[in-house]
């Protein structure tokens, strides 16, 4: 027989030749075949990683042939480096270095890969590979899906042993089913475990019966407490002879036992020994002693055994799966593993790179699919014959072209990406005729894109290399579309990589465009790729002075700084769009006028002084001067100021009064008379907070407004403005001077040759009759020259708000509102010392505690608008187009200045000890008066009279009242 088998071998090896040179006649020829090449440069064969099982050998093989003489690429398989199974795989074609080491793979990202393919791939390793794809997510593999069949681990019986329990008794063993002993006798058709030598045996007490955890989750899920033996309370498998385990099914009766033969040290024991138990199946556990031992004694066809699919080695056997019950995933991940595990899919796996770097290579192990059929003819005669598998899988291509041939992909069907390319010629084309017959797929060059193209000719669509447009242009390769120009740039060529730059006096402000628009005349831009109109000016050292959009430049005088694109606008606004390196300036010791912006004169040439121009007013010539205030006038005022300080104690005094009369069933004249005068002033109060928004009024409401403001108690309200009209009629020699002068520390945002500032003053209105705001001059100096009007800057119109408002004598801003905040504590204090110099007096005279305290809290009710608005005015700052800030109603004092952080002080005091110290007061008040009032706690009633004496407590709604 093996002389036979030999003169066979001989025979095959002379009739086919070996895949180092050429299996198919119709081969392309080594010497025209390929290698890969990377980006880098570098080139190498196709690589398919074999692992050590038979099947992987024959699938490796089989398409090594085809990729070689069909294809035309070169491979290589390493055959240096087995000794692993599937999983192997999946790290080789990660481009680790030492896949098949379980310790340390040697993954590194970013690192050339030489492994490319792998066919029949067990894709079971769920955790690996998601290891894989998370960790090394540029190099992981692909799955190209199922090569055709399906992957089994499970127990086996022989073909012939199910025939004859099917054609004896009708019993189809290959069904969980039919073994149980209640109704079938399965021994009657298999050899007994007396029929295996316990010499090919392993004990029981060296195989994984000897597991504590397994034994014990085997008691656990099925309760068999007899199959198992416990010492020194560890669990064992029960095997009275020390090789067999029996199942309950055939315990008593050893000789009805069907023997069930695994490898290693028990492959899969607890799970079967489940399984038998569950199922009343009489099946006995043996563990082969060695491999030979498990490969050779399943061959006598008596027994059932564990095994994998495919794998030739029981193939001889025809065996048949036993089928059991539908995989039970939450039973399985309990440890209960009584139903049929899922079949697993054996698949192809390919390196990340193969699809740009082999296209059709990759489409070819796509394609690829066999069947379990064909598979196992193969696996089966190289283990017959003892062949190699280089001619076995080239006998099989030889037999089965009509299998293959349509795993070979159209040479002409390109992916996106890629286009025709004729390998003659040399050259991409852009239809599938050619003479030459030569057309494959290639990448497509920089310059040109990816354009998909459908024909009649070929198994499909296909691609061409289409090139770039004018407007556009594409440095990468395998690009699917062209990118337009972006502003500032063209192209007007086809096929380019990159586009050009706008050169000098030329600017494009759109995408996609062939050309660039030409600047103005006697302009020009600072560079290359300009972007906007803007772009284009002046040259250095002049200045634009149109204002319409068109260009006038003209030259720089002395004592002006003119970059380029230097413009009158910005010369005038103190800032440019292009930023501050583009802001034309006056250079320090020169200013200009308003009538000659660009004639710049030395801070010696002076004049006394300047034109200004009033708003909706004549022009009129007005001269700096210091502060002028009669003396007698001073005098008066003063007077005047003080007065109305005596007016407001006296007014706070009288209240006392007032606001604490005998409370009687009826309302009386008083009463009423005080009520309504409160409610009048709150509302007065209301309307007077509404006329301080930044609203342009009209002017009958705002003069409404402006008399309602007396009432807010802010002492803004009550200074000079209110004898504006008064000094303009005594004094009409000042009519036309200026009243007051200040210089503001924050600057507009002009960078200029001095420090800016900004002047602000009031003038009188003959068409008013009242003083309004002017725009004036905007100059700035170190220091100011007495009785002029010059500085080291140019000049802006601006409007001045509130300037009129603000003219005090010589008071500061944060003084005036330290004034007005101090208007409630101080009356609060003012009352305070009533009650304790009332205390001076005979006894008919004091004040009573209660009563002050209402007058206390009635004078913060009527004040309470004032004094959250004066609270909250320092919170309240708007900005300047240089980025400073100031307080909106004191626009003199500069946010984060150290006047604006006393005046917040001042605020937060305010704010919080008053506003929402008061309202906490009432709201505790209105809470608790209800209670005071029916245990007779009438001084705390009376101290919150100001609350209550418009309301009668007895109501039961009296509290919802009070709270509203």
């Amino acid at each position: 027989e093996n002389h036979r088998v030999s003169m066979r071998n001989i025979v095959l090896s002379l009739l086919v030749p070996l895949v180092a040179g050429s299996c198919l006649p119709d081969a392309i020829p080594p010497e025209n075949r390929k290698n890969l090449v990377n980006p880098n440069g570098e080139t190498y064969p196709v690589g398919l990683f074999v692992s050590s099982y038979a099947a992987s050998y024959a699938a490796q093989y089989l398409g090594s042939i085809l990729i070689q003489e069909m294809l035309g690429y070169n491979t290589t398989l390493n055959l240096d480096n087995l000794r692993s199974g599937a999983l192997s795989g999946y790290y080789g074609l990660t481009g680790c270095s030492t896949p098949t080491n379980t310790d340390d793979r040697g993954c590194i990202e970013g690192v050339t890969t030489y492994s490319h393919i792998t066919f029949e791939s067990w894709s079971g390793y769920h955790h690996d590979w998601k290891f894989i794809q998370d960790t090394y997510s540029s190099m992981a593999p692909i799955n190209r899906g199922n090569m055709g069949y399906m992957g089994f681990i499970t127990a086996f019986i022989p073909k012939l042993v199910q025939e004859q329990a099917y054609s004896a008794q009708g019993v189809a063993l290959e069904y969980y089913r039919n073994w149980n002993v209640s109704w079938n006798q399965p021994w009657n058709f298999f050899g007994g475990i007396s029929s295996v030598e316990k010499r090919n045996l392993m004990p029981c007490n060296a195989s994984m019966m000897q597991d504590d955890p397994a034994m014990r989750r085997h008691v656990q899920f099925t309760g068999d407490t007899d199959g198992v033996v416990i010492a020194n309370e560890k669990y064992s498998g029960r095997c009275d002879d020390n090789y067999w385990w029996l199942p309950p099914a055939c315990r008593s009766n050893p000789s009805t036992c069907v023997p069930w033969i695994t490898g290693g040290t028990g492959w899969s024991v607890e799970e079967f020994m489940q399984k038998f138990t569950t199922w009343n199946m009489p099946v006995a556990v043996g563990v082969a002693t060695t491999w030979g031992d498990y490969t050779t004694l399943p061959l006598a066809g008596n027994m059932a055994f564990y095994w994998w699919s495919p794998d030739p080695t029981f193939l001889e056997l025809s065996p048949l799966r036993v089928e059991f019950p539908d995989f039970n995933k939450r039973e399985h991940d309990q440890g209960i593993q009584t139903s049929q595990l899922n079949a697993i899919s054996i698949d192809t796996l390919v390196s990340r790179d193969l699809p740009v770097l082999a296209p059709m290579v990759d489409r070819f192990a796509d394609n690829l699919e066999i069947s379990q059929a064909q598979m196992d003819a193969l696996l089966l005669e190289q283990k017959n014959t003892g062949d190699s598998w280089e001619n076995v899988t080239c006998r099989w291509v030889l037999a089965n072209r009509a299998t293959w041939q349509k795993w070979i992909p159209d040479q002409s069907a390109c992916f996106p990406g890629f286009g025709l390319y004729d390998t003659v010629v040399k050259d991409f084309v852009e239809m599938r005729e050619n003479a030459t017959n030569q057309i494959t797929c290639q990448a497509c060059p920089p310059g040109t894109f990816s354009q998909k193209l459908e024909d009649s000719i070929g198994t499909g669509e296909t691609y061409i290399c289409v090139p770039c447009g004018l407007g556009t242009s594409q440095p990468s390769g395998a690009a699917l579309s062209c990118t337009p120009c972006k502003v500032g740039g063209y192209q007007d060529e086809n096929r380019s990589t990159e586009c050009k730059r706008c050169p000098f006096r030329t600017y494009q402000d759109e995408e996609g465009q062939v050309a660039c628009k030409s600047c103005p005349a006697s302009t020009n831009t600072l560079g290359l790729g300009s972007i906007a109109p803007s772009d284009c000016g002046c040259l250095e050292d002049q200045i634009d002075m149109d204002r319409s959009g068109s260009f006038e430049c003209v030259a720089c005088m002395e004592g002006m700084k003119c970059p380029a694109l230097s413009q009158l606008v910005d010369l005038e606004n103190g800032t440019s769009a292009n930023g501050e390196l583009f802001t034309p300036m006056i250079m320090e010791g020169f200013y200009t006028t308003k009538d000659s912006p660009t004639e710049a004169s030395t801070l010696a040439e002076q004049p006394e002084s300047f034109t200004i121009r009033s708003s909706g007013a004549a022009a009129r010539e007005l001269a700096l001067v210091e502060p002028l205030v009669p003396p007698g006038l001073e005098v008066f005022v003063k007077i005047a100021q003080g007065l109305a300080v005596c007016g407001v104690f006296a007014f706070l005094t009288l209240a006392y009064y007032l606001t604490s009369s005998k409370v009687t069933a009826k309302a009386t004249v008083l009463f009423a008379t005080t009520a309504s005068f409160g409610m009048l002033v709150m509302s007065m109060q209301n309307l007077g907070l509404v006329g301080t928004m930044t609203v342009e009024w009209p002017e009958g409401l705002q003069a409404l407004f402006s008399f309602c403001q007396l009432f807010l108690l802010d002492i803004d309200s009550y200074g000079f403005s209110c004898l504006a009209g008064f000094l303009a009629q005594e004094f009409p020699e000042y009519r036309e001077r200026l009243y007051e002068f200040q210089m503001f520390t924050y600057p507009i945002s002009m960078r200029l040759g001095f420090d800016l500032g900004s002047i602000r003053f009031c003038s009188w209105s003959y068409d008013s009759g009242t003083f309004v705001d002017t725009p004036a001059l905007v100059l700035g100096t170190s220091a100011l020259i007495p009785g002029t009007m010059g500085g080291g800057t140019t000049y802006t119109e601006i409007s001045l708000a509130q300037s009129c408002q603000s003219i005090r004598f010589g008071q500061s801003e944060p003084i005036r509102y330290l004034l007005t905040a101090l208007i409630f504590p101080v009356g609060i204090a003012w009352l305070a010392l009533g009650y304790g110099v009332s205390r001076f007096f005979p006894e008919k005279y004091h004040w009573e505690g209660p009563k002050v305290c209402s007058t206390m809290g009635a004078f913060l009710q009527v004040g309470f608008s004032t004094m959250s608005a004066t609270s909250l005015a320092p919170m309240m700052c708007f900005q300047h187009p240089n980025g400073l800030r100031s307080i909106l109603k004191y626009p003199g004092v500069i946010c984060g200045s150290a006047d604006h952080t006393s005046m917040l002080v001042f605020a937060g005091i305010l704010l919080v000890v008053f506003v929402f110290g008061f309202v906490a007061l009432c709201g505790f008040a209105v809470w608790k008066v209800p209670s005071w009032s029916a245990k007779r706690r009438d001084h705390l009633v009376a101290s919150v009279r100001f609350l209550v004496f418009r309301f009668r407590l007895a109501l039961r709604l009296a509290r919802l009242y009070l709270g509203r």
